[in-house]
């Protein structure tokens, strides 16, 4: 009994610091399962002596603490919990940051330790109620009965069914993809059993495609029709004889074929500059700090209520989703798994197909994602980094190169081609802001000037935030001078927001919408712009997924839109909504949280059950048909 309130008193804390909560009923299924774990580690530890079987509790105890504490530290740095998949594929490349991750641990997480405390002090007693030694005749005894209490734990699944929800908890057992779920419903301990039992067991193949509700179809007064010629796609769909592949064919020819609009076409045959900037904020739009940076978003097409959902490796996924249209699989780093796949239908490869010259370039080597091997796999027909853009001086962590000098060199190898498509991933707005670097003190007293009430954290933000504007009005002054400013098309989207920001922070200097709202730190500014189009703002919900396919439309690449995950953000026939790794998503009326499993509606707004099981559907489709095209 000991090991087993040492253990609850874990869980509790954990779940109360994590900010998870928990009610009546997913407390008792914890104690069930810690009752029958605690008991299975107690009746093994006393098939030894008492020395071991003090070590072996102590062990059993300690990993658990340090699980339940790198959780909670991986949560405040990335803002998402981490698999034992994502630890594994990426233990070797952290050295760098190992320290300020360290040094990021909040004071109030060791309380975990608490029970190893509490367990030490007992031990020093020397006391037999407190050791638990028992005859050696008992400890069988004890395992069959912590077994049982196993069999109730995992009965208890069945209790209390999840109606709406996208997995049932048996599946979530077994398959604990979403992990903000998953920790609450069965506890710490348990996740990290079944987590690590769920990694070392490959990626299962066992997905099932359960199709959801199509939307109506709305009535377009103009013929959008778009014409696709599937018949062969249809033939080879009909004679595959891998299930798998059968599968992901049948659910991608079912899905909607999303028309045309009165916006395709309006950048055909111009040249696209296409970057990922890294952390941009809403803290970032600021017309004194970044004016070439709110010209092309005041000036273009701005997407409102556009998000950009983090994941285990948040830059490395919104790259690989951003080109491709797919969704990165929850809990592993997508771009270190998936790095050698051969990416036919990418954004390289769409506008490749159509005569551009499709490259891409950035500021940093390949020390911590394969880019030199994942964009030739994606279609880059040459991909420059650090080195190969000639860029010398690298200095180690926390400095971050320059976006300016990554324009400069990357300009004159792409701009003078008839048609180009060029991807560029920015580093300079990199964290950390909490301390001193070249960027983030360059403008510093520059910008504390104009605003002398920001907070020096914010501040150093916004230094990495000009630098980067810099790099943009030397490439808008490049694209005049050459002649080229009005047949280049510019976009501009987030991998990520600012991590390891307290979302108050974030609140504080946002003067756009409430970012402690649902999943509202996730929104992102994002613009498509040009200089000979209207200012225009969309108000379709949208995130990384559909960049492809909103791209592909506007340059009118012959493209199917059922290939894609992601649809038109500015059509009005598609279904909108945002997916997160945790489950939830967003709509236009609410959002969905999955571990209450309550969906909050905006004011004024209500569904119904049935339209949250149909969005939940979704999810776990597209979630899993992602991770079939990536397997």
């Amino acid at each position: 009994m000991i090991v087993f309130g040492l253990q609850i008193i874990l869980e509790v804390i954990f779940l109360l610091g994590s900010g998870l909560g928990f009610d009546g009923k997913t407390l008792l299924r914890i104690l069930l399962f810690a009752i029958s774990s605690s008991g299975i580690a107690v009746s093994l530890a006393y098939v030894f002596k008492a020395k071991v079987n003090v070590w072996f509790i102590s062990i059993y105890l300690m990993v658990m603490i340090t699980f339940a504490i790198t959780q909670l530290a991986y949560k405040n740095y990335m803002n998402t919990y981490f698999s034992i998949r994502t630890a594994l594929s990426k233990a070797g490349d952290v050295g760098d940051y190992a320290l300020d991750f360290l040094m990021h641990l909040r004071p109030h997480y060791f309380l975990v330790a608490i029970p190893i405390v509490l367990y030490v002090l007992l031990v020093k007693k020397k006391s037999k109620q407190y050791l638990g030694v028992f005859e050696k005749e008992k400890w069988l005894s004890l395992l069959v009965g912590a077994l049982l209490v196993h069999g109730l734990a995992f009965f208890s699944l069945s209790w209390w069914p999840q109606t709406t929800a996208a997995y049932t908890l048996q599946e979530l057992y077994y398959r604990p993809v979403q992990l903000d779920s998953a920790i609450r419903q069965f506890g710490i301990g348990r996740f990290m059993m079944r987590d690590l039992l769920f990694s070392l067991s490959g990626r299962d193949a066992g997905v099932v495609i359960t199709p959801e509700d199509p939307d109506d179809p709305i009535d377009a007064p103009v013929d959008f029709t778009r014409e696709i010629d599937d018949q062969q796609w249809r033939y080879l769909a009909a004679n595959e004889t891998n299930e798998t592949i059968q599968m992901i064919d049948n659910y991608l020819l079912n899905r909607q074929i999303t028309p045309k609009n009165e916006m395709t076409g309006i950048f055909k045959d111009k040249n696209l500059i296409f970057i990922m900037v890294e952390a941009m904020d809403y803290v970032a739009m600021n017309e004194n700090v970044a004016p070439t940076l709110m010209k092309l978003m005041n000036e273009g097409i701005f997407f409102e209520n556009y998000f950009a959902p983090t994941s285990a490796c948040s830059t490395g996924d919104s790259e690989l989703m951003g080109i491709t249209s797919l969704i990165s699989v929850p809990g592993m780093c997508n771009h270190d798994e998936f790095y050698s796949n051969r990416y036919s239908a990418s954004m390289f490869e769409l506008f490749k197909n159509h005569g551009y010259f499709s490259s891409s370039y950035h500021n940093y080597p390949d020390v911590y994602y394969m880019r030199n091997i994942m964009h030739r796999s994606m279609g880059s027909q040459a991909f420059y980094d650090f080195e190969a853009l000639g860029m010398t001086n690298f200095l180690d962590w926390p400095e971050w190169p320059s976006d300016i000098e990554l324009m400069e060199r990357a300009l004159p190898r792409f701009i003078n081609r008839d048609k180009f498509f060029s991807f560029m991933i920015s580093v300079t707005m990199h964290n950390p802001y909490e301390r001193d670097t070249i960027h983030t003190t360059k403008y510093f007293d520059e910008i504390k000037a104009i605003y002398p009430e920001y907070s020096d954290f914010i501040v150093r933000y916004l230094s990495t935030v000009k630098e980067f504007d810099e790099s943009l009005r030397l490439m808008m002054a490049e694209l005049d001078r050459t002649g080229k400013l009005d047949d280049t098309v510019i976009v501009l989207f987030g991998d990520h927001h600012m991590l390891r920001t307290e979302i108050e922070v974030m609140d504080e200097y946002t003067e756009e919408f409430d970012r402690t709202y649902g999943y509202n730190v996730h929104r992102s500014p994002m613009v498509i712009y040009n200089s000979t189009i209207e200012p225009q703002v969309v108000s379709n919900y949208g995130s990384t997924k559909d960049l492809l396919p909103t791209l592909a439309n506007l340059f009118d690449l012959q493209y199917d839109p059922r290939v894609y995950l992601g649809v038109d953000m500015i059509s009005e026939e598609a279904d909108h909504y945002v997916l997160f790794q945790d489950g939830g998503w967003v709509i236009e009326e609410g959002y969905y949280n999955p571990v209450t499993q309550v969906f909050e509606p905006n004011p004024g707004n209500e569904i119904t059950d049935e339209t949250i099981i149909r969005y939940n559907q979704i999810s776990r489709n597209l979630y899993q048909i992602s991770q079939a095209i990536l397997d």
